[in-house]
């Protein structure tokens, strides 16, 4: 029987603000405070650093697009942090990000979401597919997006 790995992916966006508050008028602060803790978590998730395996040759724009989100690299913009239960899963990771349209990036990701329903990560031995699918996330920024990655 093959192995399963359970992912999910929190992607939490804040709106354009001031260092007052003012909707709509600069890009907010991010701030580290904001992000999981292993005590968010339940019991056995530790803090694991970020693999890159970026999209299989060939993915559709739509998945290249989840991928990039999913599958973030410690080079990625914004604040990011992972958790996972062992080296095969199932894991957690989040991504804090500003943006002055946050309501639109999260529009972009979830058509993306909805056009890709299976991912292809790695080359070679190395490759994964995923089935991918959205999934509801408590809304802890201006908008929140999660995504579900499910291999066999």
């Amino acid at each position: 029987m093959g192995r399963r790995v359970v992912g999910l992916v929190v992607v939490l966006l804040l709106g354009g603000c001031t260092s007052g508050g003012s909707p709509g008028t600069g890009t907010p602060t991010l701030e580290p405070t904001r992000l999981l803790t292993v005590q968010d978590l339940p019991d056995g998730y530790q803090l694991m650093p970020f693999e890159v395996a970026g999209p299989a040759t060939g993915t559709s724009e739509p998945c290249h697009r989840v991928a990039v989100v999913a599958v973030p690299s410690a080079s990625a913009p914004g604040l990011k942090v992972s958790f996972s239960r062992s080296a095969s899963g199932p894991y957690v990771t989040e991504q804090l990000r500003a943006s002055d349209d946050a309501a639109g990036v999260v529009r972009e990701l979830e058509h993306a979401l909805a056009a890709c329903r299976r991912l292809d990560l790695g080359e070679g031995v190395a490759a994964t597919t995923y089935r991918v699918a959205s999934r509801d996330v408590p809304d802890r920024g201006d908008q929140s997006v999660g995504i579900r990655l499910t291999s066999r």
